[in-house]
């Protein structure tokens, strides 16, 4: 009888939700789609549902995207597999995750079972299905979604098939919730668990596995919901993972798990918010209440970030830019409305100048998930010095999505430097700069506008470290600039383009050059030091005491731009250096030559 009660509580709310939302019809996607950015640079030629072929190992699948109408670059992502015997299309119409993602602006990832049915005999055919996707996917053709805001979603069946993918691949998600499904085979958690977990999904290479990492250790939020008994070896793989104990709390919908406070670890990369929740809701896998999936939304998913780090990333608290008490400054750059964040100390009065530090984020990244990525504004307040996160152009190679990136050749770049030159001068406008003392930093494709800043406006700044974006290096060594400016590079033994190896033939190998020659440093001798844990190389010059030069390579380490380096980027490298107004260097205030 309370079975079909909740039924039919669902088929009114069904009937409700229908009588006042518009359909949703699925459109397919093509890449001769055209968009109109003239009053927003970021917008989509993709608002709504698009559907999207998959080629597994030569069966055709599909996958439905869906952006709303308020959607911003490097948004939050659920995905969600549809229960058996739905298509995206008639699932995105009933469950109403389409309303709550217009309000909230995130996207959403819809996965439809072959024919109808997911093959929970052969899991991994599923698997191999979701890979395809998010391969895809992070092409960014349809929508510019954040990897650290990541979150899986099932219902009946397709629950099973999302918890297959997380146990196997925790390390992508933020958290994921189960509606309902069958159990998985208690022998499975244990196969699973003892495998390596592959790194954080950014590097889109699902083969990459580091040492030291396995499934068993990487924590991931879940929330289990249950049609009756709950799937217990389930339950117990997951509490075990999370470290929760057996002391819970309960919120309007769920008991809560926390994690063991004797085990937390006081550090940037701990497992401070792993979380197991446990409900049991009669017909979970068709139940559709608004109010629970908002719940959801906000207090279980949004409350967790997982950035990329170590092998199985670091989860943290999801901070938005107000949150954090960044300031928007609005500017027009050739054309184009651009913006950027600026982070001052609580108790700054403008009374003394402070220090500047700009920060650059990587391709797709917006400037705020780079503030909450790499902590700088946590610096800047012990530190007391001021921050800015830049917020890059439309991306011309993901022309659809409203993807970001900085331009580092020809118009594009002409239009950023432009940009850079406006960010320090409404900053200063705005703010007491210490104009002797700005310092220029970013990631990946940031990284690459760094290096390009410290070759092009080297008096501007003075030292620039790039983390990640060192794979475009000419070997083509340009003249010496006229002025000095330190260079701080840094990269994952496994980064892209093997920048993080130093020998010649290897990708950090011409960036070292380059760096060497703008210092006029061609005839140097490398200072090393290997602790095991990274190599750290030093170019000090002739006089053998600036360390002008620095290449640090992360063993067993991938694409990332971490809280750790900021702190040890500013402690260690930028704050030794400061510009004179005539363009001297000064190393702990003594002129550097």
């Amino acid at each position: 009888m309370k079975k079909f009660l909740a039924l039919l509580l669902a088929a009114l709310m069904l009937l409700a939700s229908a009588a006042t939302a518009e359909e949703i019809v699925a459109q397919a996607y093509s890449p001769d789609l055209t968009v109109d950015t003239s009053e927003n640079l970021y917008a989509s030629a993709c608002y709504g549902l698009w559907t999207r072929d998959i080629d597994v190992d030569g069966v055709q699948r599909q996958i439905a995207i869906y952006t709303p109408q308020n959607y911003e670059p490097c948004c939050e992502m659920l995905l969600i597999f549809c229960p058996a015997g739905k298509t995206a299309e008639e699932f995105a119409n009933e469950c109403g995750w389409p309303a709550l993602a217009e309000e909230y602006g995130f996207g959403l990832t819809f996965y439809e079972a072959l024919d109808g049915e997911w093959d929970l005999e052969n899991p991994q055919n599923e698997i191999d299905f979701y890979l395809a996707a998010a391969a895809i996917i992070g092409t960014r053709e349809i929508i510019d979604s954040s990897e650290a805001a990541l979150y899986i979603s099932g219902y009946g069946d397709g629950a099973a098939v999302a918890q297959y993918i997380a146990l196997n691949y925790s390390s992508m998600f933020a958290g994921g919730l189960f509606m309902g499904g069958p159990a998985i085979p208690a022998e499975y958690y244990a196969e699973v668990g003892e495998k390596l977990s592959y790194p954080f999904a950014i590097n889109s290479d699902f083969t990459l596995q580091l040492d030291g990492s396995y499934n068993k250790d990487v924590p991931m939020p879940v929330w289990i919901v249950s049609d009756g008994e709950p799937d217990q070896a389930g339950v117990d793989y997951w509490m075990g993972v999370n470290d929760v104990t057996d002391m819970g709390m309960k919120n309007p919908y769920a008991d809560i798990y926390e994690q063991n406070k004797l085990s937390f670890t006081e550090s940037i990369n701990n497992k401070a918010i792993s979380r197991v929740w446990l409900s049991q809701i009669e017909g979970a896998a068709e139940y559709f209440d608004p109010d629970f999936q908002e719940y959801a939304w906000t207090n279980f998913f949004t409350d967790i970030r997982r950035f990329t780090s170590e092998a199985n990333g670091a989860m943290r608290v999801g901070f938005d830019a107000d949150d954090i008490g960044l300031v928007r400054y609005d500017i027009e750059v050739k054309g184009e409305n651009r913006f950027w964040y600026a982070y001052a100390p609580t108790y700054y009065d403008g009374s003394e100048p402070l220090a500047l530090v700009i920060a650059c984020p990587g391709h797709s990244i917006s400037a705020e998930l780079f503030a909450q990525q790499t902590e700088w504004w946590r610096v800047a307040e012990a530190r007391n010095f001021l921050v800015v996160f830049g917020q890059g152009g439309r991306c011309t190679s993901h022309a659809l999505s409203g993807c970001i990136s900085w331009g580092t050749s020809g118009d594009a770049l002409e239009r950023d430097l432009d940009y850079f030159d406006q960010v320090i001068a409404g900053m200063c406008e705005n703010y007491n700069v210490d104009t002797t003392r700005i310092y220029i930093t970013g990631h990946s494709n940031g990284g690459m506008m760094t290096g390009v800043l410290a070759e092009m406006r080297p008096g501007t700044y003075a030292a620039a470290a790039n983390v990640g974006g060192m794979f475009g290096a000419s070997e083509e060594l340009p003249e010496a600039n006229d002025v000095l400016i330190p260079y701080f590079g840094i990269a994952g033994r496994y980064d892209m383009g093997e920048q993080g190896v130093f020998e010649p033939g290897k990708g950090g190998y011409n960036d070292i050059q380059m760096r060497l020659a703008l210092n006029g440093m061609s005839d140097v001798v490398a200072e090393t030091k290997d602790t095991g844990s990274y190599l750290l190389v030093t170019y000090r010059g002739t006089d053998q005491r600036v360390p002008m030069v620095q290449y640090l390579s992360n063993h067993n380490f991938h694409h990332s731009y971490t809280p750790q380096y900021s702190w040890m980027l500013w402690d260690e490298f930028f704050s030794d250096f400061s510009r004179g107004e005539d363009g001297t260097l000064y190393y702990r205030g003594t002129p550097a030559v």
